[in-house]
């Protein structure tokens, strides 16, 4: 009898360490994932910017571009269309794309589009 308990202790104690593992594991892989999002002012966020966006939106967000007159894009320096624009339509219009811009979906992944609506979220300041 003694044996079946100490062996029931020593199968729970493995099962917890192993669940414990298990969770440290998860944790580090979700900071490292996290880690894996490019600051809003970085140069990879910014040369982000500039290779798929700049040429409607302009290089300071204000779409002050030929392109960005003709498809008629939103200026990001305003304060009214940040206020009124919240950042999961944003993402979702870089993602799947919105009137005349092209979906990004295939260009980027979703840790750079996540950036890219940090990064439109500066202007404003």
């Amino acid at each position: 009898m003694r044996q079946q308990l100490a062996l029931i202790g020593v199968l729970i104690l493995s099962i917890g360490c192993s669940g414990g593992l298990l969770v440290l594991g998860q944790n580090s892989r979700n900071t490292s994932r996290q880690a894996e999002v490019p600051a809003p002012n970085s140069k990879e966020t910014k040369k982000l910017f500039k290779q798929n966006c700049a040429r409607c939106h302009g290089a300071e967000g204000a779409g002050e571009t030929t392109a960005g007159a003709i498809a008629g894009v939103p200026d990001f320096t305003d304060p009214k269309w940040q206020e009124i624009s919240d950042d999961q339509t944003l993402a979702n219009s870089i993602r799947h794309g919105l009137g005349q811009m092209p979906s990004f979906s295939k260009k980027l992944s979703k840790d750079q589009i996540k950036s890219l609506v940090s990064y439109v979220r500066t202007f404003k300041e």
